[in-house]
């Protein structure tokens, strides 16, 4: 449950994990200040998340909580659907328990969105399973949510790759599959620009612990 000032939000069938950023370098990307933290809402349904901001004592949380923090602080809200992929060495899914994620977001102006995110989709993510000690990848693709007067997300699609820790995401940037993906973004549709981040991730509330 989250705590509002005057009641508690249900997060009943909603798993929730925080990412806050990872503050040792990484190689090749220095995209400027992470985000503070992602709070991530997941489900199995679309109808766990849809009913969550339907509720009022959300809509108090999101609005509430950059008041009492510094001033500047700002909120973005998106709903995406999860694409997973497998990676080299394994022809199914695996669960996300390594606690290290890249998240890679990729912005406007596009002058075609289904465009990019077909081609990145059926092009980037192959590739990407091949880094060493590679755990997970996954991409989100952003979907239409009535979030009224909350600020949304701009993010075109996001793509997050797992590792156990900050050492090993180096490792993998210093192989030689980063010659074949940088090789696939060349080829990338017209996009306007992408950040790229590590962060720690810690699951805070989980649906198979209730």
């Amino acid at each position: 449950m989250l705590a509002t000032q005057d009641t508690r939000l249900r997060l009943d069938a909603v798993n929730v994990d925080l990412f806050v950023p990872e503050t040792r370098e990484i190689l090749l990307f220095d995209d400027g200040p992470a985000p503070a933290a992602v709070l991530s809402f997941s489900s199995e349904e679309r109808e766990p998340l849809q009913a969550l901001v339907r509720e009022g004592a959300f809509r108090q949380w999101a609005v509430q909580v950059p008041r009492d923090l510094l001033a500047g602080v700002s909120m973005s809200f998106g709903l995406f659907e999860t694409f997973p992929f497998p990676v080299a060495g394994s022809d199914s899914i695996m669960p996300r328990t390594a606690g290290l994620s890249l998240l890679v977001r990729y912005y406007g102006p596009m002058p075609d969105v289904a465009g990019f995110q077909d081609f990145y989709t059926n092009n980037h993510p192959p590739i990407l399973g091949l880094l060493p000690a590679i755990r997970n990848v996954f991409c989100y693709l952003p979907e239409a949510l009535g979030l009224n007067a909350l600020q949304r997300s701009e993010v075109m699609l996001i793509n997050e790759v797992v590792f156990d820790d900050v050492e090993s995401l180096n490792r993998a940037l210093d192989s030689d599959v980063v010659p074949a993906l940088k090789a696939d973004s060349a080829r990338f549709p017209p996009f306007g620009h992408s950040t790229h981040h590590a962060m720690l991730r810690e699951t805070v509330l989980s649906e198979a612990a209730d």
